[in-house]
């Protein structure tokens, strides 16, 4: 029976120890388990045998006990005891035929382990064939992808240069159609001067001669009364003086109007260089100290302790800035405020210029940035109009935002690059 029983663990032990490479785990305690119960059957048969010997040997020690007795009684306890042999011989065949069919069902068992085994073996070897071939697949895809973003990438840098391209011929067209614009512009406006300054000149000199004969007249008393004829209708002279003054007054300022045109039509560059964010702001502090005092206006200045490089025109920047301040100053009330931010980089610089002043109605916005456009009287309203041209120029942008109360204007001003 040990025997039996340390073939069975070997057995065991040898299903934990090879199927569980190839098999679940669940598979493997299936079938220790199967073992487990064919060993308690066969151990269960064994000591049933064992017990049988031993009822055997205490009957012959109970031969040997009665031996004395009669003949007849003798027989009859040989008979009996005989039948029990039998009967235990019986058991023992029984028991060994239990045996063999357990032995030959473990046989059977190992075959069918076997087979699994090399099932599971060739099913394991199927897997990894297939695991290589997937990877060999997952690998020439991932080569395909690789290559297809190096397409990708080197079709978008094209495609970026392109469009750098195209932006720089679109900047060229676009500019120079401005200053095709701007030169005939400029030369209807020189013609329009022209004439108003003829027709100033000629009023101004009639007046004159007028004023010289008026007062010659006056000198020798004499009439100075004289009538005209316009058509079939008498107009005095003194009514075709007022007319000319009118005249040379209108034709002044229309002068005056269209020289401020010249001026703003003139094509002007900007000048970049390297500037100092911090120089920048005291130049406006120090430009704007004794106008805030008198206002009784306060300006929040930025005030960062390091500002990153920036070039641009600071001589153009200035202005804009100072155009804007200007705008807010006229706008706010007493105690009014302006608050001035931004953020700062090489490439780029938004500055936000913020008050609390009246602002401007809806139905004014879209023309802010027109020039003579103005809504206080006794302004010429070029502010706004200058700022926005000079942000054209330096290839940034100006927007206008409204709050209550007061008005936000901010500035988009790219950096540009310096070759050292």
């Amino acid at each position: 029976m040990k025997n039996i029983t340390k073939e069975f663990d070997n057995l065991k032990k040898v299903f934990a120890e090879r199927l569980s490479v190839h098999a679940g785990d669940g598979t493997v305690s299936a079938l220790v388990s199967l073992l487990e119960n064919y060993q308690d059957d066969v151990v269960k048969v064994l000591k049933e045998t064992e017990f049988r010997i031993s009822e055997l040997k205490d009957e012959n020690e109970l031969l040997r006990s009665i031996s004395g007795a009669s003949e007849t009684a003798v027989r009859a306890k040989l008979i009996e005891h005989g039948e029990e042999v039998r009967f235990l011989r019986k058991q023992t065949l029984d028991a060994q035929k239990s045996i063999d069919a357990l032995k030959k069902e473990k046989d059977e068992l190992k075959v069918k382990v076997e087979e699994k085994k090399n099932e599971l073996s060739d099913s394991y070897k199927q897997r990894e064939k297939d695991k290589n071939i997937f990877q060999k697949q997952l690998e020439a895809f991932q080569a395909n992808m690789d290559k297809m973003k190096l397409e990708i990438k080197s079709k978008e840098e094209e495609m970026e240069k392109a469009e750098a391209t195209a932006k720089l011929k679109y900047l060229d067209f676009e500019k120079e159609i401005r200053e095709n614009v701007n030169r005939e512009m400029v030369a209807l406006i020189n013609k329009l001067r022209d004439y108003c300054g003829v027709s100033s000149s000629t009023s101004q000199f009639c007046l004159e001669r007028w004023g010289s004969i008026k007062g010659k007249l006056a000198k020798e008393k004499k009439d100075t009364g004289f009538s005209l004829f316009e058509g079939n209708k008498e107009k005095p002279l003194a009514e075709i003086t007022s007319d000319l003054e009118l005249l040379n007054q209108y034709s002044r300022e229309a002068v005056n109007t269209l020289d401020i045109f010249l001026e703003l039509s003139s094509i002007v560059k900007a000048k970049i260089d390297k500037m100092s964010w911090q120089v920048f702001w005291d130049k406006l502090k120090r430009k704007y100290f004794d106008v805030l005092v008198k206002h009784k206006i306060k300006i929040n200045w930025p005030d960062q302790k390091k500002y990153p490089d920036f070039a641009s025109d600071e001589k153009m920047l200035l202005e804009i800035a100072e155009n804007i301040i200007q705008n807010s100053i006229e706008a706010l009330p007493e105690n009014g405020e302006i608050t001035i931010s931004g953020e700062f980089s090489r490439e780029r610089a938004a500055l936000r210029f913020s008050d609390n002043g009246l602002g401007i109605k809806a139905e004014d916005r879209h023309k802010m940035f027109l020039p003579f456009f103005t809504t206080k009287p006794g302004h010429k309203g070029m502010n706004l109009y200058k700022a926005s041209k000079s942000m054209t120029v330096l290839g940034g942008s100006i927007k206008f935002e409204s709050k209550k109360p007061g008005s936000i204007f901010i500035l988009d001003i790219p950096g540009y690059a310096i070759n050292k």
